[in-house]
């Protein structure tokens, strides 16, 4: 199992959420190359919780194109939801 990292530690790679919205689109260089990304943002309370890759240049960080990290210790867990 890959283990993925946010800026605050473990992270989730997810292919869809929900309730966020994204910002603009930017290159970054991460732990596993140049990334173009964008912050996505909770629709709720504006927080960044995560990206979404829109390009990997590495050939081998392909499959996370289009997909999405949330930080863990961002995220909350809601009862009844």
């Amino acid at each position: 199992m890959i283990q993925f990292h946010g800026q605050f530690g473990r992270a989730y790679l997810f292919s869809n959420v929900i309730n966020v919205y994204t910002g603009e689109a930017e290159d970054r260089n991460m732990r596993t190359g140049l990334h173009t990304v964008q912050d996505i943002h909770c629709a709720e309370c504006a927080t960044v919780v995560g990206w979404k890759y829109l390009v990997a240049y590495e050939q081998t960080e392909q499959y996370k194109e289009g997909r999405f990290i949330l930080e863990r210790t961002l995220l909350h867990y809601v009862s009844g939801a």
